[in-house]
């Protein structure tokens, strides 16, 4: 016998049973009318099947008063579903606030997109607005247009001429920025090219400027390079942004000491966060936020509603704050070197322009309290660092 339509949306059961009691138990609920689907042998010598809500409780009735054993496995259904939502109200407490934000949002402006700027920050364009009086939040029917882009324009240092379009809950902004006055560009004044370390130089690639060294001199920190000053008969004294590479055979020496004694941050006590609803550019604390205290690591985020790639006006806030106190910790003399190594390691890749290393000589030392890893190595590397001239030189 199968369940009627009617008695499959009013919920689903699902029980289990013997085999052995199968054909006592199916006898029975036919004699009362009681209808069932799904009858599903699972091999363990158990049979599971499925009936309505209504039948179910008839169905156990009926088993305990002849002392046949019925469990339930799982029930489905709209009565089960309400039990569920009733057993957390969040979730229709969730639902009404999702209407009750649709029907407060469907009014005020949801979004504002910005075109025509190239050298102004889309956040920039948008204090603008708010300052004209045009905001997320806003009510669509209290915007005046016409008022906003005359204030714009009026108080602007930056947009020259600006249009406002409300389509909906969307401000589309078009605008167009001054033209702002050149400065003087930092990186064109002259300069030279001076030498960052000591070394030997083994080649030179010069794009401007006038040449002081050559292959094989040995130069000094600070040393000028290539000059950006030039100095003729006819013409007197000219001047250019020197620029090149020079290399050099240079030598480096490293100390890498890592004591095995050392401190560790644990994390002490239970983290404390402060939640804020964001909703249309307005705050509202949902609880007090927790204040930061000493030794105490803080993190704030916002995580705002995003439909289909479009970040809407309404989100949360946290502020977490955890508590941190330090531990001592010891390092063993394996893992000591090991960090040392990674050390060194880093510390050669982070020398600027290196084209390749020449050699290498490492020493070590194990300590009462540490880990002493020494290095000196030699390397072609570009030396030449930009100094502009001064002023004072040109006078």
């Amino acid at each position: 016998m199968r369940m009627s339509i009617p008695a499959f949306f009013l919920g689903q059961v699902t029980l289990q049973c013997r085999e052995e009691v199968l054909s006592e138990l199916l006898t029975r609920m036919m004699r009362h009318r009681m209808p069932y689907a799904a009858l599903t042998f699972l091999g363990d010598g158990t049979v599971r099947f499925t009936v309505s809500y209504a039948v179910s409780g008839k169905i156990l009735r009926l088993s305990a008063h002849h002392g046949i054993a019925v469990t339930v496995i799982r029930r489905r259904g709209i009565v089960q579903a309400i039990r569920f939502g009733l057993s957390r109200p969040g979730i229709p407490i969730g639902i009404l606030l999702a209407v009750l934000l649709t029907a407060v949002a469907s009014g005020r402006l949801w979004e504002i997109r910005v075109t025509g700027n190239s050298t102004m920050p889309r956040g920039a364009v948008i204090r603008e607005l708010h300052a004209a009086g045009l905001s997320v939040g806003d009510l669509t029917s209290g915007i005046d247009v016409d008022a906003i882009e005359n204030r714009l324009l009026r108080d602007s240092e930056r947009i020259s001429w600006i249009t406002v379009n409300l389509i909906g809950t969307v401000a589309e902004v078009q605008i167009r920025e001054k033209l702002m006055p050149d400065r003087s560009d930092p990186e064109r004044s002259p300069a030279n090219l001076v030498a960052c370390c000591d070394g030997v130089i083994v080649g030179c690639e010069i794009e401007r400027g006038d040449l002081l060294v050559k292959k094989g001199m040995a130069v000094r920190k600070g040393e000028i390079l290539v000059s950006g000053i030039y100095d003729s008969a006819t013409s007197g004294l000219r001047f250019t942004r020197a620029a090149g590479v020079i290399y050099a055979e240079t030598a480096h020496d490293f100390e890498i000491s890592v004591p095995f004694r050392h401190e560790v941050l644990t994390e002490d006590g239970d983290r404390r966060t402060g939640y804020t609803l964001c909703f249309f550019g307005r705050e509202f604390l949902l609880n007090a936020p927790p204040d930061a205290v000493d030794s105490a690591g803080t993190v704030e985020r916002t995580l705002y509603l995003s439909v289909f790639g479009h970040e809407l006006p309404i989100g949360i806030r946290c502020r977490a704050v955890q508590a941190y106190r330090t531990e001592e910790a010891y390092y063993t003399p394996e893992r000591a070197m090991e960090i040392a190594y990674y050390r060194l390691s880093r510390e050669i890749a982070a020398i600027p322009g290196m084209q390749g290393l020449l050699s290498k000589s490492i020493t070590s030392e194990v300590t009462e309290d540490g880990y002493v890893l020494s290095c000196r190595i030699t390397c072609i590397r570009n030396i030449a660092e930009t100094k502009n001239i001064e002023v004072a030189l040109l006078d």
